[in-house]
């Protein structure tokens, strides 16, 4: 097959969720975004569940020692003719030589018994390497880079699904402008909601529609930037609308300090992006981890034990608690 000047085939993650069959039996899905892949992951996990795949097999997580011997193991058949879904994880790094191998020989589509699934963190594919050759002509490939802002919103429309109609407007709205560009922190927002019952969704979605009025990452701001008397009129402005502390606010606090905790016990340089602390932002991170002592406060006790009152887990007077938190870190700072 003349490659030259030829694209790949590979099918975007929005197109891929809207199909109405999946066929397939390889799939290689590669980009920067990890949720997309696991979504996908799990789409296609789930259809072949439904057709009798009971048994998953995974490999990666500790090395590729063996992938070779296992693959092909597999691949043999099994005398129980058993349907396995078979995942591949490469999360990091370079993309391991054996599995190019494996690619190379096709001996992903050697057992119609097998379904697999090959993970990968790598955000590019050179179409003139031989192995990205044979992964176009066997594989279904599967691009999970970056969304742009309409797939990122249509993304979270998907995955708010279980909401009425509604609540869809306010709470992917608050959702989206406090998250925009971090479908990890989005997802979890969804999760959160999810545990929410029933007679409690109305409710909870209050929260969404005040923290719509006091943009979350103002708090945050002020709290990095060791402005403490506009970090407390944000919190009093919604304290007023809100008997206990909302989860959203809960959040931001505990991301403040857990993302501090990170940086002061990293060796060597810290992975700010891992931290979840955006660009814009991270050189106050890290001069704000630099004035604070950690070692003379509760603040991380008190961050999660905030956080598990916002979700109803433990009955505290979470406003109390909040307080307490900032007097805490303005009074360590005050005292370097």
């Amino acid at each position: 097959m003349d490659y030259e000047g030829k694209k790949l085939v590979e099918t975007s993650y929005i197109k891929f969720i809207q199909k109405s069959k999946i066929n397939h039996k390889s799939y290689f899905l590669y980009g920067n975004e990890e949720v997309l892949r696991q979504d996908c992951s799990e789409l296609i996990s789930k259809n072949f569940c439904s057709e009798g795949y009971s048994k998953l097999v995974t490999f990666g997580l500790d090395g590729f020692d063996n992938l070779e011997e296992e693959i092909l193991k597999l691949s043999g058949g099994s005398l129980f003719q058993e349907k396995l879904i078979i995942k591949i994880k490469h999360l990091e790094g370079r993309f391991p030589e054996i599995l190019k191998k494996l690619i190379e020989e096709d001996k992903f589509n050697t057992n119609d018994q097998n379904v697999f699934i090959i993970e990968s963190a790598q955000t590019k594919l050179n179409k003139s390497t031989k192995w990205v050759k044979a992964l176009d002509a066997n594989l279904e490939i599967i691009n999970c880079n970056k969304l742009n802002i309409y797939e990122e919103k249509l993304w979270l429309k998907n995955q708010l699904s279980f909401l009425p109609e509604k609540f869809l407007g306010v709470v992917g709205s608050a959702i989206h402008n406090n998250f925009t560009g971090n479908l990890l922190m989005q997802k979890n927002e969804v999760s959160i909601l999810k545990l929410v019952e029933d007679e409690k969704i109305e409710e909870t979605i209050k929260d969404y529609s005040v923290m719509q009025n006091h943009e979350i990452f103002d708090l945050e701001s002020a709290i990095i930037c060791t402005d403490f008397d506009r970090a407390r009129k944000i919190i009093n402005s919604i304290r007023n609308n809100n008997s206990s502390v909302p989860p959203l606010l809960s959040w931001i606090l505990s991301k403040v300090i857990s993302s501090c905790y990170g940086i002061k016990s990293s060796n060597g340089k810290p992975n700010l992006y891992d931290l979840g602390i955006w660009r814009d932002v991270q050189s106050e991170y890290m001069s704000f981890s630099n004035k604070i002592d950690f070692n003379e406060i509760d603040s991380l006790a008190n961050a999660f034990l905030l956080d598990k009152s916002s979700k109803g887990i433990h009955p505290i007077n979470s406003w109390n608690v909040l307080e307490t938190i900032i007097s805490d870190l303005e009074n360590s700072l005050l005292s370097n």
